[in-house]
């Protein structure tokens, strides 16, 4: 649909109405979708992000899939705000509001535009976009500049993906079951601006490699982290992991008590009682093996994560799942559910001497308070954070909050 409004400045001088339109930012193989308008349009030859104008009683993720299915044939999925741009136009003035989406299906046939180009974002400044996608453009190239490096590193028979960004100090982060490295993407750009922050897709998750036959144990974590802190050459590195990534950098800290200068263990008890397991069995036996689209996805994430924005979900599902045909498929091994250990580290607090914050959600079932404060206890230099209005991902509940922890925890210790 095309972006215009039919409103002109009045005779009166007085202002031209404000039309609200979104746009898509379509992403594949590192590049961006771009359409350049038809000729004899208004628009004639100008670059756009393609969208449209949002209709009497339409959301932004409503309209954004009519305009796809309406301009190119294809059904698309809505994921993250990418950001706002106003521009006064003299027809009238435009309020851009643009979404990364998700191309679910079809093929693309081009109705409003004259051709359509994948570009990568640093070649975004060589079109010529109409003023109101200049903005957005120029996000996308900034985002571009301070996204994560992704890499490989061979440890041992597997290969484990890493994001790397920023500089100084390493601050590694470790998800945990079932998730990968991009559920950090909220809270790594605040720490890539102090820290070299390393984010890594333990084994059997995101794009490292499956273990063939399965090797899940306590174990194999953590000889595959500790490769990876050794090949990388870490030194007086702070660790933050949650769930069980808090347990593997636990003990790695207790281990290599040398090597960390903080440790930041997120909503798990150090022994996870027997229904923790019992839990991840149950996931093991009845989760689907595939989804009809990322949103699916996302809505089972929401069961874990009730106060997550829902369009970062769809983001981080769109980025946790593999497009087979057109069905959507988990990119982690469904054998890690099964096979998640015993963990015990109750034996191991009192070695972890570096300053340790201890975070839990205040409705978490997983690290109850009382669990929570034993565990500070233990530790020599334990501190507690409880994040408000938050479950077990309380780094997706509520995201500012864990932030602020984060920081003012390693501000507190001088390392920030």
């Amino acid at each position: 649909m095309d972006r215009r409004d039919s409103t002109r400045m009045t005779s009166t001088g007085a202002a031209p109405k404000r039309t609200a339109v979104t746009a898509a930012v379509m992403e594949k193989d590192e590049r961006i979708l771009i359409a350049r308008r038809k000729r004899g349009d208004r628009m004639a030859d100008k670059w756009e992000f393609p969208g449209g104008k949002i209709e009497k009683g339409e959301t932004p993720e409503t309209c954004l899939r009519r305009e796809m299915r309406e301009e190119f044939g294809i059904d698309v999925a809505v994921g993250s705000f990418v950001g706002r741009s106003l521009h006064a136009y003299p027809h009238g003035e435009i309020d851009l509001l643009a979404y990364r989406v998700t191309h679910l299906s079809g093929e693309f046939h081009l109705h409003d535009h004259e051709e359509i180009l994948w570009v990568r974002p640093a070649d975004l400044k060589s079109y010529d976009f109409s003023a109101a996608d200049v903005p957005i453009a120029s996000i996308l190239m900034k985002e571009a500049g301070a996204a994560p490096a992704g890499h490989f590193l061979q440890l041992g028979d597997l290969r484990v993906h890493l994001l790397d960004r920023g500089s100084g100090r390493p601050l590694l982060l470790l998800h945990g079951t079932g998730d990968n490295a991009r559920t950090w993407d909220l809270l790594a750009p605040s720490l890539a601006e102090s820290f070299r922050v390393l984010a890594m897709d333990q084994r059997g998750h995101g794009e490292s490699d499956w273990a063939v036959p399965p090797a899940y144990r306590c174990e194999d974590y953590l000889r595959d982290l500790t490769a990876l802190i050794d090949t990388l050459g870490l030194e007086d590195m702070i660790l933050l992991g949650h769930s069980m990534g808090a347990l593997h950098a636990s003990l790695y800290t207790a281990c290599n008590p040398g090597r960390v200068a903080a440790l930041i263990h997120v909503d798990i008890e150090p022994f996870p009682p027997d229904w923790n397991r019992k839990y991840l069995l149950g996931l093991y036996k009845n989760l689907p093996d595939d989804y009809a689209s990322p949103e699916e996805y996302a809505e089972e994430l929401a069961r874990n994560a009730p106060y997550a924005r829902r369009e970062h979900l769809r983001d981080l599902a769109s980025r946790a799942l593999a497009r087979k045909g057109d069905r959507w498929h988990r990119t982690y091994d469904r054998e890690i559910l099964s096979r998640f250990d015993h963990y015990d580290l109750r034996g191991r607090l009192a070695e972890i001497r570096c300053p340790t914050l201890v975070i839990r959600g205040t409705e978490s079932r997983v690290l109850g308070r009382e669990a929570a404060e034993r565990m500070v206890r233990a530790l020599p230099a334990g501190e507690l954070a409880e994040i408000p209005k938050a479950t077990h991902p309380a780094h997706l509940d509520n995201p500012g909050a864990f932030r602020e922890a984060v920081l003012g925890f390693l501000k507190k210790h001088g390392l920030l």
